[in-house]
């Protein structure tokens, strides 16, 4: 189970991994209206992985735009759509 808590504002999660073995830290900092920083971090044995992940929100209408871009055509009667 993952220990949810705000830190100096950031987002922190943490607890064991699900082996048990690792120990966990998920933390969402530089928070804005479009975007935010995800670094998860495991630690097992003083070792350390970590993974950095830069989110940014895109606006709905650049998520229509691709969704009518990436539809494949259709094809009736010879003609396309």
């Amino acid at each position: 189970m993952l220990v949810v808590r705000r830190d100096d504002g950031r987002i922190v999660q943490e607890g064991p991994a699900l082996n048990d073995s690792l120990r966990e830290q998920r933390t969402f900092s530089e928070i804005s209206d479009d975007s935010f920083l995800w670094t998860g971090e495991s630690s097992v044995d003083d070792g350390r992985v970590d993974q950095h992940l830069r989110a940014t929100r895109i606006p709905s209408w650049a998520c229509a735009k691709r969704q009518r871009r990436d539809r494949p055509a259709h094809v009736d009667a010879g003609s396309v759509t």
